[in-house]
């Protein structure tokens, strides 16, 4: 994975950093625990976004 990429929160990946880094977009956002206010994106660590917001557990 690119160094920049790794910095980048989630949420400021383009369609073509995803489809790039298809595996690497698959551990960040499998069995997600956080998302984001502003753009709705999960994912399984909170400094992977840029306002995560912790989701609820499902019932």
């Amino acid at each position: 994975m690119d160094k920049k990429l790794k910095k980048k929160s989630l949420c400021k990946w383009s369609k073509s950093d995803v489809e790039d880094n298809w595996s690497e977009m698959f551990d960040i956002v499998g069995k997600s625990k956080f998302m984001c206010e502003r753009c709705l994106r999960s994912a399984r660590l909170k400094g992977n976004l840029c306002k995560p917001e912790k989701l609820p557990k499902p019932a």
